[in-house]
């Protein structure tokens, strides 16, 4: 019986002890709006409970939906969300956005929130916690960054051209082959392979075909696993659970690096290879070598986050995009009009004639403002700071949703929900910080024109290619998403594809 009272003491008091220290914490943000909690019992849970039902109660919805409705609610353009100690501050104002991506960019590196998997992932190296998209912005990056950016210049990607071309018809005639007449076809994983041959090919001259290497198959497996580990699914998070799935993942993420080191190997050691190639590859291989003491598993985590990056975003960004053309037909027709009249009876387009898809490229912007492939910024304050007139307390994480600044009535106007090309139009102007696929700033995507052209050359090419329709699909509400790592359309993309 005393040691059952003592048990009893013991909790009681830890119980108090934390309730006190989450005041605490909470005390530090009081000033900042937060959505109201729903009575006593989800004190220590805060927002958590709530978004745990907003996810069961709307099963296609994503994260960003419960933050719009959260916003709607309390009529305001920041907030702040508590789960239980921890908390995390919400933005749509572009005016904090700009001082946090640009003039204060120093003062609010990216949160150390994914550090840890990156570093360890399912028992082995990721992709490391100073690699350029994750390294926190000092000295280091911006002297790999300065580098980098040489491989994406127009002169640089001009040469990349007739093979993103090669590569694409390829996929073309792959589709064809597959496609029976009246039947659908899911074509998101020829998307993606597609994607990654540009990016292993062109980007790093890795010559291998991706599906006799499985490395679309190990890609999925290492995707998935980061999905269930950003919803926290608990299933995955405990060390004793899904064993058999993370041996996968850490077999793949072993095959992965043990294979670009090899090709890594090679490419360091041929004097003439180093001088005479220009690829992607070469300049991370530069970037790295200019920093004192760096390793070559540095290089490796540049090498596997150029293919995670430079895969999984493009082919969310083109496989959303056909979707919405279903659900604008009127939209599309006018598309079509313009492929057939700037390839006029030609199979392949020259460099310069990219920049003759004007609508193209105002229709992929306008499906990219609608659905952005990465929603969210996560950004820490390293010091006390105060921006427009909101105080932020050293080592909070604010988030800034991109995904809802793109769809906001106060930067859109009354339709943002509306999809409508004519937002970029020629004669008009985009205020700053309200369109981010690509991230804004002065950590803004490095491959952001490399991908424009990936993506305008596999469309115009589909588009030329192929009538394609889906009588499921022909509604104009927004598509049902699976927001993982990055932003997928749910379904895939199912079409009945016909040569044109």
């Amino acid at each position: 019986m005393m040691i059952v009272s003592t048990v009893l003491v013991l909790l009681v008091t830890s119980l108090i002890l934390y309730t006190l220290h989450i005041l605490y914490v909470r005390r530090k943000v009081s000033h900042i709006k937060s959505p109201p909690l729903k009575g006593i019992l989800h004190f220590i849970p805060g927002h958590a409970h709530d978004m745990s039902e907003f996810q069961e109660r709307n099963p296609e919805n994503t994260y960003s939906d419960y933050l719009r409705e959260c916003f709607d609610k309390l009529g305001d353009m920041t907030l702040v969300l508590y789960a239980y100690h921890t908390m995390e501050i919400w933005t749509i104002d572009t005016g904090i956005a700009s001082t946090i991506l640009s003039d204060k960019a120093n003062n609010f590196p990216k949160s150390r929130f994914g550090s840890g998997f990156a570093e360890n992932f399912c028992g082995i190296r990721f992709i490391g916690k100073h690699n350029i998209v994750l390294d926190s912005g000092g000295e280091i990056w911006h002297t790999k960054r300065k580098i980098m950016d040489t491989a994406f210049h127009r002169n640089s990607m001009k040469q990349s051209h007739d093979e993103m071309q090669a590569i694409v018809n390829n996929t073309m005639m792959l589709l064809d082959k597959a496609r029976k007449d009246g039947e659908i076809l899911n074509i998101y994983e020829f998307i993606l392979v597609s994607s990654l041959e540009t990016i292993t090919r062109i980007g790093f001259s890795v010559d291998e075909d991706i599906r006799e290497t499985g490395l679309d198959r190990k890609m999925g497996e290492i995707f998935d696993g980061l999905g269930r580990f950003f919803k926290g699914d608990l299933s995955f998070l405990l060390p004793w659970s899904s064993r058999s799935d993370k041996e996968n993942i850490y077999q793949s993420i072993k095959s992965i690096r043990e294979n670009r080191l090899k090709h890594l190997t090679k490419r360091i050691e041929n004097a003439e290879d180093m001088k005479n190639k220009n690829d992607i590859l070469s300049y991370i291989i530069k970037a790295n070598l200019s920093v004192e003491g760096f390793n070559v598993e540095e290089i490796i985590d540049d090498f596997f986050v150029f293919t995670l990056a430079g895969s999984e975003t493009v082919s969310s960004s083109i496989s959303f995009f056909i979707l919405v053309m279903l659900q604008h037909p009127e939209i599309f027709a006018k598309v079509r009009e313009e492929v057939d009249l700037v390839y006029n009876g030609r199979t392949d387009l020259e460099y310069e004639d990219l920049d003759k898809l004007v609508f193209l490229e105002q229709c992929i912007r306008e499906s990219l403002r609608h659905y952005t492939p990465l929603e969210d910024a996560f950004r820490e304050a390293v010091e006390d700071t105060t921006i427009n007139g909101f105080y932020l307390p050293k080592g909070i994480q604010i988030n800034i949703s991109q995904s809802l600044i793109q769809r906001a009535p106060e930067y859109w106007g009354p339709d943002a929900d509306k999809y409508n090309p004519e937002n970029f139009a020629s004669n008009k102007t985009i205020k700053p910080f309200t369109y981010m696929p690509f991230m804004a700033g002065k950590r803004n995507c490095i491959g952001k024109y490399f991908a424009m052209m990936e993506m305008k050359i596999f469309l115009s090419k589909f588009i030329l290619s192929f009538d394609f329709h889906n009588p499921n699909i022909r509604s104009k509400k927004r598509l049902p998403c699976q927001a993982d790592v990055t932003h997928r359309p749910l379904n895939g993309v199912p079409v009945i594809l016909s040569r044109r």
